[in-house]
């Protein structure tokens, strides 16, 4: 019987060495991917409201100062969503996310790229359509950000009004180097389109019953 305890404590002495215990499993690679992403938007928000501050200032030197920190964190988002990309190549989010921190920077060409990537792996992504948009009126490929306007329009008729507000701001205040009478014809058009927003609105509400 003596021999039997001293032969059950040998064995079970690596197990008391460990502390009984089994280690804990490493985080997947598509685990570190979404905690990236997430703290990404994290950065994003902080961004917004850095955004909302400096539109509500009143003084110059503030508005800057405000904006100049929601870059900072714009350039965060980038880090971080990057490395969720370099993780998991196919996380369309992360990649439309990506996308979005760099436009807001003003770095349209890498934030198309980003956009193509996520509409690659999901070609109905309509954040992504609507964004990339944005990007092409920065760069002022105007006939590009209407065809995703048209597309929106039939697939997401609120993305589509997002756009269109943003070809309005774009039209007040037009990149450098478009042509004029390429900016007054682009004004025509969102004119236009907002009149048939406006109709298929009416249209649609006088449509509904009365109960």
């Amino acid at each position: 019987m003596f021999k039997v305890v001293l032969i059950l404590i040998f064995f079970a002495a690596p197990l008391l060495a460990d502390g009984g215990a089994a280690k804990p499993a490493e985080p997947s690679p598509m685990g570190l991917a979404t905690d990236h992403y997430n703290q990404g938007l994290k950065y994003r928000d902080k961004a917004w409201k850095y955004e909302q501050r400096a539109a509500a200032d009143k003084k110059l030197q503030d508005r800057h100062e405000n904006l100049a920190k929601a870059e900072k964190e714009y350039k965060k988002v980038i880090e971080q969503q990057l490395a969720a990309t370099a993780l998991n190549a196919d996380f369309h989010e992360s990649f439309s996310s990506l996308g979005y921190a760099y436009r807001k920077i003003g770095e349209y060409a890498p934030a198309l790229k980003a956009y193509d990537r996520a509409l690659e792996l999901v070609p109905n992504y309509v954040e992504a359509i609507e964004y990339r948009a944005e990007a092409y009126l920065g760069l002022g490929r105007l006939s590009e950000a209407n065809v995703a306007y048209e597309t929106l329009f039939l697939r997401d008729p609120q993305r589509a009004a997002q756009l269109l507000a943003a070809c309005r701001g774009w039209g007040t205040a037009p990149s450098a180097g478009v042509d004029s009478e390429v900016v007054a014809e682009f004004v025509l058009w969102i004119e236009a389109k907002e009149a048939t927003a406006r109709e298929m609105t009416g249209a649609n509400e006088g449509g509904q019953e009365q109960w």
